[in-house]
């Protein structure tokens, strides 16, 4: 099972969350790669989407975890730009996951049920939904939550 984590981070902390998923899915026995979306130019960050310098190809990989931080209650310009210009996540499994620095209730919920509401529209199965704050000593404690969650949903791995 090869799981692709494809992320957008502002101020590292999302990059710091996928790596540590990277490390612990690794760690159960599947492959995973971490993609970064990166603008094609600065961009603000009350920008509801951003050009991408390029889309990262998907058709390698089993399942997605999309990761973003959250921007004013929706995702970040960049996620939206790569959910809006990706060709179709068809039936493909995806995780999707906020990380915050407000309380979870103060935009991450909303930011998540839009990211699950562009992943549904483009033809993906959500696997399930989680969140990390950016301020807490249980950063491991809520990715663990998510790798759990993830090997309860997908197939198992093959030896």
């Amino acid at each position: 099972m090869h799981i692709g984590i494809i992320f957008y981070s502002f101020s590292r902390h999302t990059l710091k969350v996928a790596k540590k998923l990277k490390e612990q899915l690794i760690s159960y026995g599947y492959e995973a790669g971490l993609e970064q979306l990166e603008p094609a130019e600065p961009f603000h960050l009350t920008a509801p989407v951003a050009e991408l310098k390029s889309i990262p190809a998907i058709s390698q990989y089993d399942a997605l975890i999309l990761a973003s931080p959250v921007h004013g209650g929706r995702m970040a310009g960049p996620m939206a730009g790569f959910l809006e210009n990706i060709p179709s996540l068809n039936n493909k499994p995806v995780f999707c996951l906020a990380t915050h620095f407000l309380p979870y209730s103060m935009g991450g919920r909303q930011m998540i049920d839009l990211m699950k509401d562009a992943c549904e529209s483009n033809g993906a199965k959500i696997m399930g939904f989680g969140n990390v704050p950016r301020l807490s000593f249980r950063r491991n404690i809520y990715i663990t939550k998510i790798v759990d969650t993830l090997k309860n949903q997908l197939p198992a791995k093959s030896v």
